[in-house]
């Protein structure tokens, strides 16, 4: 009959798997939203304003809607297009 300790040695090792497991690195899923250029390197996002990095191929004009993702940190949000060249995350 298995006792108390090799419950207790399993139960450990199950949760060093599952640690390693979550550790690992996954990508979120960028999340598109809707802004409008409005000029100067600024898009107007869900009612704010974020500094806009363009990209080779993408023609822009002061109110022109577009489908931008964050490519910057939550804290620090740095939108671009999600056409084009070049887009990449900054870390």
């Amino acid at each position: 009959m298995p006792t108390a300790l090799f419950y207790s040695v399993k139960a450990d090792a199950m949760l060093d798997e599952w640690v390693t497991t979550m550790r690992g690195n996954f990508q979120t899923a960028p999340v598109e939203k809707t802004g409008v250029y409005a000029g100067s390197n600024t898009v107007y996002v869900s009612g704010q304003t974020y500094h806009f990095r363009n990209t080779e191929g993408v023609t822009l004009f002061v109110g022109k809607e577009l489908a931008v993702r964050n490519i910057g940190r939550p804290a620090a949000a740095v939108y671009a297009p999600t056409v084009g060249v070049n887009v990449k995350e900054i870390r």
